[in-house]
């Protein structure tokens, strides 16, 4: 038994040592993070640096610590940003009664919303009670016109010392004009004071990283076209361009990728600037149809009928960028590696709990110089013995496991 034992704890001892670690000599680029404040998780914006020469996915970053050791991160793209829009409405109490059955009075309220919208929607009511403290289950009911009353929501509302809740959500929007408040089963007369209809829509964007920043273009003139080529030398997530004019103009523009009689088009628009004494009326930015565009190379086509070229001072594009989360709380500087073609992404359990990070404060960190870590030529690189171990060890692996079985069925015997 001790042999199988020992057997077993080789065998998986040769089959963990057949994962290849990954060699951060395989990088060919480097940042230093500097890292400041002590909280959990940091944060920092990739630069365009890191655009230009990681792979487009991204999958190739890496960041390590002071001690050497990997750190979980995951890239965040933007952030939510969440609007409330609410109409409120306060209805004219058109009547009020009690009814009595079997020893039970209930009371009610009847409003109706004097508006001159031809379509109104309600998704809440508030009532407030007057008396100073209360807790009673209330009934809400609607209709149309003169038709019948229909069941709409109940809720307790309540106003105990520093608690209170006056507001009743309805599962819908609602278009009645008429509602009416019903308190069942009360022991003595209970007054509303105030009733409000509200209407209250959540509106959630989403909104990129974004930054801007002027690019590298040559320009030249076609018969009546500008052609101006811009430089996405960094592999930029480009959202739009904004051409800087001097003078007054109007012009059709069109924008590509690659030359402009092969390139896909992109999409273009009229660019115009007026200026006229303290009045600047301009529209000088395109966005293209389909964002972002990455191509290495775009052209800005601007059709200049009869008038005579444009005299182009900078095109300014706006960007993606991203923003990398990371845990750690050494509070030292780490390094982020990037420019492996031949790696895939890692994943790490801090990916599960993105909501959550998300909402809480990360430390604000920087990327310094661009660091270069390619070998030169005349490097001569040495021989790597690990796929050599790895194929010895799984052949050991298979004659370890062939061992056991033999074992196993000798000891049945």
């Amino acid at each position: 038994m001790k042999r199988i034992n020992l057997i077993l704890l080789l065998s998986f001892l040769a089959t963990v040592s057949i994962i290849a670690e990954e060699k951060i000599d395989d990088w060919s680029h480097s940042m230093t993070i500097h890292v400041s404040g002590n909280l959990q998780y940091k944060h920092f914006f990739l630069v365009r640096e890191v655009y230009r020469y990681a792979k487009k996915d991204l999958s190739d970053l890496r960041i390590i610590d002071s001690n050497g050791e990997f750190l979980p991160y995951f890239i965040s793209k933007g952030f939510s940003e969440e609007k409330k829009k609410s109409t409120e409405y306060e209805p004219k109490l058109i009547k009020s009664f009690t009814e009595t059955k079997d020893s039970n009075t209930d009371q009610y309220y009847d409003y109706q919303i004097l508006s001159n919208e031809s379509d109104i929607a309600i998704n809440s009511v508030s009532v407030y009670l007057d008396v100073n403290e209360y807790s009673l289950q209330v009934e809400i009911y609607g209709r149309q016109g003169y038709s019948g009353w229909e069941f709409v929501a109940k809720d307790t509302v309540f106003n105990i010392g520093e608690f209170s809740n006056n507001n009743i959500k309805f599962n819908s929007n609602l278009p009645y004009y008429f509602y009416r408040i019903k308190i069942p089963g009360i022991k003595e007369p209970v007054a509303v004071k105030e009733c409000r209809l509200n209407y209250t829509e959540s509106l959630e964007k989403y909104n990129q990283y974004r930054l801007s920043e002027n690019f590298d273009f040559t320009a030249e003139t076609k018969k009546t076209e500008s052609i101006i080529k811009v430089e996405n030398a960094y592999n930029l997530k480009i959202l739009n361009f904004d051409i800087s004019v001097d003078s007054n103009f109007k012009r059709e523009l069109n924008m590509f990728s690659e030359d402009p009689e092969k390139g896909s088009y992109l999409g273009g628009g009229k660019i115009y600037r007026f200026k006229y004494k303290e009045n600047n009326i301009s529209r000088t930015t395109i966005d293209p149809k389909y964002i972002p565009v990455t191509a290495d190379k775009i052209f800005l086509v601007i059709f200049n009928n009869n008038d005579k070229p444009l005299k182009i001072n900078a095109v300014k594009g706006e960007y993606v960028v991203d923003r990398i989360v990371f845990e750690d709380e050494s509070n030292k500087d780490c390094t982020l590696y990037f420019g492996n073609a031949d790696t895939e992404r890692l994943s790490y359990d801090i990916e599960n709990f993105i909501p959550y990070i998300e909402k809480e404060k990360t430390d604000n960190c920087t990327l310094g110089e661009l660091k270069s870590r390619i070998k030169t030529g005349n490097t001569k690189k040495s021989f790597d013995f690990k796929p050599l171990f790895n194929i010895l060890m799984i052949i050991v692996s298979a004659i370890l496991i062939i061992g056991i079985i033999f074992l196993i069925r000798k000891k049945k015997r």
